[in-house]
This record gives structure tokens, C-alpha cells and sequence, in this order.
């Protein structure tokens, strides 16, 4: 696999054990030095084909808890792979998309595990998860990974709550509940159960309060 891919999976492991800023800081540098490869590539002319049978599997590096309460989706996303060829479009995207989803899960988690961290601080890590989150599902738009979206999906779903933007809500909570029609039916239970469990909430959390008699 790519560097950027070993690294993501690094991090994800590193995320899964609670150390989020090593993970965020490792993410970061990863991203950087494959923008300076491509920098470099592209004034070599060198062009990065696509080759649509040659795509990362992505998947969840956890089991999601069915007990838990929590709606955010908390796994992080792992990539595997045959090997294939580096300069490969759609493995760089999926690469560029799953780091950029842990970073910002890496916050998210920070945010909502640490509860010393001041609310001004908290925040600020919410916000930055909800950009990164943003900017990994600009570039996830061109791909077709169900799985992706719906975390993305959900966790902007999740900081929507978090900050009180009502109408954003609205507006990914119908985006979400249109891809729970296409989820796979190869999907594990669990991710099953919690997506559904998030559908629900959202749809109760959003409806208008009873009229009173």
C-alpha cells in the first residue's frame, strides 16, 4: 500500500487507544509529505490514471458498541489492499479522504472524551472536526463508497447537534436517510444497528414538539 495509506492505518490504531493527538499530528505530516510528492510529480508531468479495479477497501477498524449512546461514529477507517500501482487516482483520493476523516475523528473524540477540557476549547475541536469532516466529503463526492459517507454523514449529523445548527441538521439528516436505502447488504450488524439507532434519534431530535390541547 501507499505511505499515506500505512500511516492512516498507524493513526487509526492510535486513535482506537485514545492517543488523539499523536494520531492528528501523524495524520497531518502524512497528508503533507503526499502533497509534496505530488507537487513533485506534477512538475515531472507525471499523470495519475484511474483505474477503478484497483480501489482500497475501506473499513471499520472498530466494533461499535450497542449499548453505547453515543451517535457518533467512533471507529476509525482502516484501508486495505492488493498490491497495485502507486500512481493510481482513486487510491490516492480514498487515501486523502480516510486520512482526512481521522483527523478529524481525532478531534471529535478529543472533544467529547475529555471532560476537564475547557468549553471555549471544546469547541474549537468540534469546529475543526466539522472542516475536516467537510473537506473529506468535498473529495469523497467523486467516489462511491457507501461506508465513507454515511460516517461522514453521521458525524456532521452528531457536531450539528453539538453546536445547535438546527437547519444543518435537517438538511443531513434527509441526506443521511437517503443513503440508509443503499446501504450494502454485506454491512456488519453492528454498523447496521448504529446507523439505524442515529436515524431514529435524529428523525425525534428534529421533529416539531406536540401542540398542546
Amino acid at each position: 500500500m501507499s505511505l499515506l495509506a500505512d500511516k492512516n492505518n498507524h493513526a487509526a490504531a492510535l486513535i482506537r487507544d485514545g492517543r488523539y493527538e499523536e494520531a492528528y499530528v501523524e495524520l497531518r505530516d502524512a497528508l503533507e509529505a503526499q502533497l509534496a510528492i505530488l507537487r513533485l510529480a506534477s512538475q515531472n508531468g507525471v499523470v495519475y490514471p484511474s483505474v477503478d479495479n484497483n480501489r482500497f477497501v475501506i473499513i471499520a477498524l472498530e466494533h461499535l458498541s450497542q449499548e453505547s449512546h453515543d451517535l457518533i461514529f467512533m471507529s476509525p477507517l482502516v484501508m486495505c489492499s492488493p498490491i497495485a500501482n502507486e500512481f493510481d487516482q482513486d487510491r490516492l483520493l480514498c487515501s486523502c479522504v480516510t486520512a482526512i476523516f481521522n483527523m478529524g475523528l481525532a478531534c471529535h473524540r478529543y472533544a467529547q472524551e475529555c471532560d476537564d477540557l475547557p468549553t471555549q476549547q471544546k469547541e474549537h475541536c468540534y469546529r475543526l472536526a466539522r472542516a475536516l469532516y467537510q473537506q473529506a466529503r468535498e473529495i469523497e463526492s467523486t467516489l462511491v463508497n457507501t461506508l465513507v459517507h454515511l460516517a461522514l454523514c453521521n458525524n456532521l449529523l452528531d457536531l450539528a447537534f453539538e453546536l445547535s445548527d438546527t437547519e444543518e441538521a435537517r438538511v443531513l439528516n434527509f441526506q443521511f436517510s437517503q443513503w440508509m436505502h443503499v446501504i450494502p447488504l454485506d454491512i456488519s450488524g453492528d454498523l447496521w444497528v448504529h446507523f439505524f439507532k442515529v436515524q431514529v434519534y435524529s428523525v425525534c431530535r428534529l421533529a416539531p414538539p406536540p401542540r398542546e390541547a
